[in-house]
């Protein structure tokens, strides 16, 4: 089971991966609300793009 174990870590740093780029959008896009006070559009325009990533990721994880 080398190989297996091989594709389970790298899909390990994916998912890692994932999980840091969306909290980077998450905080990046809180600090930029909090500072603009940015309109609720754009806030939820933000949150969105938050979800289909976590979405994603999580789909890698899975799969």
């Amino acid at each position: 089971g080398e190989r297996k174990w091989r594709s389970m870590k790298n899909r390990g740093i994916f998912v890692l991966l994932g999980i840091a780029l969306v909290l980077l959008v998450a905080s990046a896009g809180t600090a930029a609300a909090m500072e603009l006070s940015i309109s609720e559009e754009a806030r939820s325009e933000i949150e969105k793009m938050g979800n289909v990533a976590y979405l994603s990721v999580q789909e890698i994880g899975s799969g």
